[in-house]
């Protein structure tokens, strides 16, 4: 009785080794399946995130066409934190630089495009965060973003205000204060360093 309950585990034992050997290969497998896919995907949301930042229309088939055609990356490609120019007709018409900062839940990662003078906001995106979706997740939408394509710059001041607040010109997310509050933040610094730098370099 004791010899057949010890062969019994050790089944037990080496069916659940073997299984799980079978399981691990089978992931390793498929991760190298899909690898090539997700990292295509990802390429392509950062690709459309400056696009989009640079409020230059493209489509499914021609969004990588239209960034080789509009956007010429300046930083290095190992930089923290990417930089580019856009280009329209062969004549630099603004820039696109990455942000990344804190939010409520974790990081949050996009971009901002401004114009040749520094004057003038013509569009944000953000590429990645970890907000909660249906409340701080809600600055992915359109609504949100869009707001604050065409703003104009004052670089010496956190110029971007929520309403009702005096000199309000954005509108937060109902329910999302905190997500809502980290953003107009990370917009403000971002652009504020953003144009700092670009004068001290001219």
């Amino acid at each position: 009785m004791a010899r057949q309950k010890k062969r019994s585990t050790l089944y037990s034992t080496g069916f659940m080794i073997v299984l799980t050997v079978i399981l691990i290969t089978l992931l390793g497998v498929l991760n190298q399946v899909t690898k090539p896919t997700i990292e295509q995907i990802e390429e392509e949301q950062v690709i459309a995130g400056v696009l989009n930042s640079a409020g230059i229309d493209y489509t499914s088939d021609n969004i990588r066409q239209v960034y080789q055609d509009h956007l010429v990356r300046t930083s290095a490609e190992d930089a923290d934190l990417a930089t580019y120019e856009i280009v329209r007709d062969g004549q630099k018409q603004g820039y696109v630089f990455e942000y990344v900062g804190p939010a409520l839940w974790g990081e949050v990662r996009g971009y901002i495009g401004v114009d040749n003078e520094l004057s003038e906001i013509l569009g944000v995106d953000i590429v990645k965060n970890s907000e909660t979706p249906g409340l701080g997740g809600r600055i992915t939408e359109d609504w949100f973003k869009d707001q604050f394509a065409g703003l104009p710059i004052d670089a010496t001041k956190d110029f971007l205000i929520y309403r009702p607040n005096e000199g309000g010109n954005v509108d937060a997310i109902t329910g999302a204060t905190q997500t809502s509050d980290a953003m107009r933040k990370i917009f403000n610094r971002a652009i504020r360093e953003f144009v700092q730098q670009m004068e001290g370099a001219n």
